[in-house]
């Protein structure tokens, strides 16, 4: 017979774990670690085929099972079933709520979390998973279904992880992204209860600026000034402007790129450094609207040639023209090499396309239709550079003495000079991989890792070296 549910948890509230730890902070700080790892496996593909599902329960049960698998016996079990802690069986909660401080929103009974679940995965299969949609609408449908999900609230600890990673994935397979990291812990807090409560304004104004690389890089550089001056951004709602709406405030920073406005003790505004005049503390303004990359009309400023140039100005441009008939048209993986090889061509320019995995050249082909073409101007850098090539030949072809597909990799090199840190994949004399919290496998030579760090759980931190001693940036 299972156990009331007060086993679940030690007398003081913190869940019962597989680590024994009865203190909520050392918890936190040991299951960030975990997850992070496991995390990255499901980004770089190493993680069981279910967690990249079909956008139903069992795919949300096992991207749940898998990122909390070293932490909760019960990992991937949502509350509606009896959940094993400490070997035994524990009669789950009849409901649930957050205890944020704020007046207390139940989420969905256990009883009806299958049921809840099951509709929003329905009308996502019927709405085609939210494919062929602009970013904009593609954006407020997702914040609905994000938001069905959070009221779910299917396990008793990791919804938000979970969730994130799943809608992401989503994202991606629409062919748009999101990016949670600029959105900060009290934003997040804010806008789901709003959102319990029948309020859904928040989560969609917060998933229409994720999902908008400009809008991102503008919140992205006003936390890092924040930062820098030891502000927790992490607790205040910290938002960017929206095109059109009126705003004043109190000015807080104001530099050539971005205007952080103070609006009260909780809540920072974000905008465009043009919308208000350099003097002056107190602000009242128009929020302008954010500028889209538009490839086309930076196609003009490109070389009418692409013969003759250095190879990061070749790099460049064949990147901007490649991202351009990407969005101009769905072209298959097979017409983007392509089209590359063309380019590559007309340049009078030898690069080799059979270092550039199909993951990889499947999330430039997306980041490009956002307008971020860096992913192609690294390709053909890459593609382009004979030291660099003979380096990840040798990269894939340690990973296939091991058994695995490169072409299911982002594979990619690490720039001479910059700092890294990841799991090492494959080591060997002549060749290093090395697995990065974005998904990525980063190439590099050996010679990288002598000075390396240790970090916690198989981690290291590392500064890449050029062992050939040819810099990528170097002219052919």
């Amino acid at each position: 017979m299972p156990k009331p549910f007060a086993f679940f948890s030690f007398d003081n509230g913190v869940p019962k774990n597989r680590l024994g730890l009865d203190n909520a902070e050392a918890l936190a700080l040991v299951e960030r670690d975990l997850t992070f790892t496991r995390m990255a496996e499901i980004h770089e593909g190493s993680a069981p085929e279910a967690t990249r599902g079909t956008f139903d329960l069992e795919h949300l049960r096992a991207i749940h099972q898998h990122i909390f698998q070293d932490v909760y016996e019960w990992a991937g079990t949502t509350r509606n079933h009896t959940l094993r802690v400490e070997g035994q069986q524990v009669e789950p909660p009849a409901s649930m709520y957050k205890d944020d401080g704020r007046l207390p929103l139940r989420f969905v009974p256990s009883r009806l979390v299958e049921s809840s679940l099951n509709a929003t995965f329905d009308a996502l299969r019927e709405q085609n998973h939210l494919q062929g949609l602009s970013r904009e609408e593609f954006a407020e449908r997702a914040a609905v279904a994000f938001a069905h999900i959070n009221d779910a609230h299917p396990f008793m600890e990791g919804n938000g992880r979970t969730q994130r990673e799943f809608i992401s994935q989503l994202a991606e397979q629409a062919g748009h992204s999101l990016n949670f990291d600029v959105v900060s812990a009290e934003r997040m807090s804010i806008v789901s209860y709003e959102a319990r409560a029948g309020d859904l304004g928040g989560m969609r104004r917060l998933f229409q600026e994720i999902s908008d690389p400009t809008r991102v890089a503008v919140l992205g550089h006003a936390q890092e000034v924040l930062s820098a001056r030891h502000f927790d951004w992490q607790s205040t709602y910290i938002t960017t402007a929206i095109p059109g709406e009126h705003y004043s405030g109190v000015k807080a920073f104001h530099d050539p790129d971005t205007l952080i406005i103070r609006e009260d003790r909780e809540f920072i505004l974000v905008a465009q450094s043009g919308d208000v005049p350099p003097q002056g503390v107190r602000v009242d303004f128009t929020a302008s609207p954010y500028p889209q990359p538009d490839v086309q009309a930076q196609l003009q400023t490109e070389p009418v040639t692409l013969k003759g140039l250095s190879l990061e100005d070749f790099a460049v441009a064949a990147a901007r023209r490649l991202a351009a008939t990407v969005q101009g048209g769905d072209l298959s993986p097979t017409q983007v090499r392509e089209t590359a090889r063309e380019l590559a061509q007309a340049g009078e320019r030898k690069v080799n396309l059979n270092v550039i995995t199909e993951e990889r050249l499947g999330r430039d082909v997306q980041a490009a239709r956002q307008g971020q073409v860096q992913g192609f101007e690294r390709m053909f850098q890459e593609a382009g550079h004979p030291p660099t090539v003979q380096l990840m030949q040798r990269a894939m072809h340690s990973l296939e003495l091991q058994g695995r597909d490169p072409q299911g990799l982002y594979l990619t090199a690490a720039q001479p000079g910059q700092q890294y840190e990841g799991r090492v994949e494959t080591r060997n004399v002549r060749a290093a991989v090395i697995a990065d919290s974005e998904g990525r496998h980063l190439v590099t030579h050996p010679a990288s890792l002598k000075g390396a760090v240790e970090l916690e759980h198989g981690r290291v931190q590392f500064t890449a070296q050029d062992g050939q001693r040819n810099q990528m940036q170097m002219e052919l």
